[in-house]
């Protein structure tokens, strides 16, 4: 399955996806899959909280680029999880990973092209008391983590 949607970027951002994507051969659509998968694991650890999602920062002149981005489910809930988590919205996440990443991803890029980065995404539920826990895993470890004993 396959969800369509659309971000909003500036050129300049765009105009580095691109040549990426020429120089690499991979799709434009690849390419920032395994930039966001890159940026989960480099950026600073730890979800934020009680903060508003971010955007962009504002700019005046107008080369922003409205781009339609076509995503595997199991791409499009990793990157949802990363905006919740990061507290980003999605076009940003691509702009800061583009920004920040790009010139590794690359590098690892050439080494092993797989883009079959989320398979074996799960997640689980349990209760304490009142308290709804939600764990969740992007692959899956040798162990899952157990609930405390009740």
């Amino acid at each position: 399955m396959f969800i369509d949607t659309t971000i909003c970027i500036h050129d300049d951002i765009l105009k580095k996806l691109e040549e990426a994507s020429i120089s690499t051969g991979l799709p434009r659509r690849c390419l920032i899959s395994c930039l966001i998968k890159y940026a989960s694991q480099a950026m600073p650890k730890g979800p934020s909280r009680w903060r508003r999602v971010k955007y962009q920062e504002r700019r005046k002149d107008s080369r922003w680029r409205r781009i339609h981005v076509l995503m595997r489910g199991d791409e499009y809930e990793f990157f949802d999880d990363m905006r919740k988590f990061c507290k980003m919205s999605i076009s940003h996440l691509i702009a800061f990973a583009v920004i920040n990443y790009l010139d590794e991803i690359l590098e690892k890029v050439a080494a092993n092209p797989d883009n079959y980065l989320y398979r074996n995404y799960a997640f689980t539920q349990y209760c304490i008391d009142d308290v709804v826990c939600w764990i969740i895993y992007w692959g899956l470890p040798e162990t899952l983590l157990a609930p405390p004993p009740d």
